[in-house]
């Protein structure tokens, strides 16, 4: 029963974040995060050895999204000037 709710606040917290970031209220990267989540979230309601596939990419659409996050922190971070 505890995954069923997992699953279902993924879903609910992706999808709002999808829409969000189709309404251009968050960047891309946002979108890409709450896409892993949604996908994780379909994960929790399955059984049986769909939930480790769609548990562990979802996951790594999830990272991958974290990894462009902070790859956009990186560049707008001021340069030092080394004078």
């Amino acid at each position: 029963m505890n995954g069923l709710w997992f699953g279902i606040v993924e879903l609910v917290v992706g999808v709002a974040g999808i829409v969000m970031g189709m309404l251009r209220l968050t960047n891309r990267n946002s979108a890409v995060i709450s896409l892993g989540l949604v996908i994780m979230g379909v994960g929790n309601l399955l059984h049986g050895h769909l939930t480790t596939f769609f548990v562990d990419a979802g996951g790594l659409v999830l990272l991958f999204g974290l990894g462009m996050t902070l790859s956009a922190f990186r560049r707008k971070k001021p340069k030092k000037d080394r004078s």
